[in-house]
């Protein structure tokens, strides 16, 4: 990313015409859709610069004291190695009464965001009475406050739940009525006070609890300790103002598709989200997201937990409040803790093909990876690929193609043979011609 493209562009006008039905054959059927490049990786060595570790008292009323940098690495609440980055609470004192809460981390990103794809692979996700995980994006500042600028919760629970929330909360004028479970996304709807499915994603809306916002189930086992025990898993969500949607997946841990494996997600390929909502000037414009920052965090009870304690905990909270079981029991809270082992985002690539003949040249470059990759699948070298760099990785598949290419494709008259088009039509093959050159 922001690398020259130039050799790497010198290096695809040398390529034959394998590479342009790879690059065909993979993306016509993906036409109207963007591809993504890698912007930031959160969790690598340097992932300090990118995090700033909120410190105020808790908004959501929860049972902690939010503590900074230094005190979360003295105290064993923070810590890296080389597979995965730990970040949980003070699971030793027992704190008193008058205390500020049990000690715990909120890290918010120094980058904010207006649209993009952000994907996590986890290990372990905080579980167990009184514990409210979540991994989300929120915007605002002081002109404008919560919920101005909107907020997209892509994992969310409580308790001891075994399927995360996905929720987005705005201000009056984002109403999902439209979007149909079955239809548009494979779960359902949460429910409102009036049993009725919420969908209205005001934090004031009718008929819906008090900042409940517009709120969708995951997938059986994609939190909890059933999370826990099959090693986690993947989340990827995409925001999409131009397109207009949200929406989300999940897979669990062994089942990744190849593109996200290899860090060229695709999503046009994953099949139907297990969370969408859309985003419509007139029924919920986009404008009610913007600016909004990534937050990883662990809040003990709160608003949330306390309202879902007594039905989820009855086994404690006939004796003991929400409260008081978090501040008393440390015991209580050996699996309060993430195990993070990546969260990329990535930005869109570009326009797509098929739509014009002034090709962008990020994304030929993109699709011709993605087709490279797939073509090496299988192969011990395609493991190597992810951990060059851009211009590197697009050199190698060149010169691997290449050779490829000149054994096959010295033949006379090779336009003859059929094409794999998946679909595409003689102006989007005509358009791809255009990248391939006789040797």
């Amino acid at each position: 990313e922001g690398a020259p493209l130039v050799p790497a562009m010198g290096a695809l006008r040398r390529s034959t015409a394998m590479e342009a039905l790879i690059l065909a054959s993979h993306t016509c059927s993906a036409a109207s859709n963007l591809l993504y490049v890698h912007a930031e990786s959160y969790f690598d060595e340097d992932f300090l610069d990118k995090w700033r570790f909120f410190s105020d008292v808790d908004p959501t009323h929860g049972a902690v004291e939010y503590v900074g940098r230094k005190a979360a690495f003295a105290a064993g609440l923070v810590n890296r190695t080389q597979e995965r980055v730990y970040v949980g609470v003070d699971m030793k004192s027992v704190v008193g009464s008058n205390g500020k809460g049990r000690r715990s981390v909120r890290l918010e990103s120094n980058e904010e965001y207006n649209s993009g794809l952000f994907i996590v692979t986890l290990d372990h996700m905080p579980t167990g009475c009184g514990t409210w995980p979540a991994l989300w994006l929120f915007g605002g500042d002081v002109k404008h406050p919560w919920p101005s600028w909107g907020e997209f919760d892509i994992i969310e629970g409580a308790h001891k739940s075994t399927q995360a929330m996905s929720t987005l909360h705005t201000a009056s004028g984002c109403d999902q009525s439209p979007v149909v479970p079955g239809r548009d996304f494979t779960t359902r709807w949460h429910r409102g006070t009036q049993k009725a499915p919420a969908r209205d994603c005001d934090v004031h809306a009718d008929g819906q609890f008090e900042n409940q916002g517009c709120s969708q189930a995951g997938p059986e086992n994609s939190m909890g300790s059933s999370f826990n025990a099959f090693n986690g898993g993947t989340f990827a969500a995409e925001w999409d103002p131009l397109a207009g949607h949200i929406r989300s997946w999940f897979w669990p841990a062994g089942s990744e598709p190849f593109d996200v494996i290899m860090k060229h997600p695709a999503p046009s390929s994953w099949g139907k989200p297990y969370s969408y909502f859309r985003l419509d000037p007139v029924t919920c414009p986009a404008s009610h997201f913007r600016n909004m920052r990534i937050v990883l965090d662990l809040t003990l009870c709160g608003d949330y937990g306390e309202a879902t304690f007594k039905d989820s905990c009855p086994e404690v909270a006939d004796d003991l409040s929400c409260k008081d079981f978090v501040l008393k029991h440390p015991e209580q809270m050996r699996e309060a803790y993430w195990s993070i082992r990546n969260l990329d985002v990535y930005h869109a690539a570009g326009l797509n093909l098929g739509s014009s003949n002034l090709l962008n040249t990020l994304t030929v470059l993109k699709r011709f990876q993605l087709g490279a990759l797939e073509a090496l699948r299988g192969t011990r070298a395609v493991w190597f690929l992810p951990h060059m760099s851009w211009n590197l990785q697009v050199f190698v598949v060149s010169i691997v193609l290449l050779a490829l290419g000149h054994v096959l494709f010295k033949v006379r008259h090779w336009a003859r043979w059929p094409i794999p088009g998946r679909g595409c039509n003689r102006r989007e093959l005509s358009i791809y011609s255009q990248l391939e050159l006789d040797i």
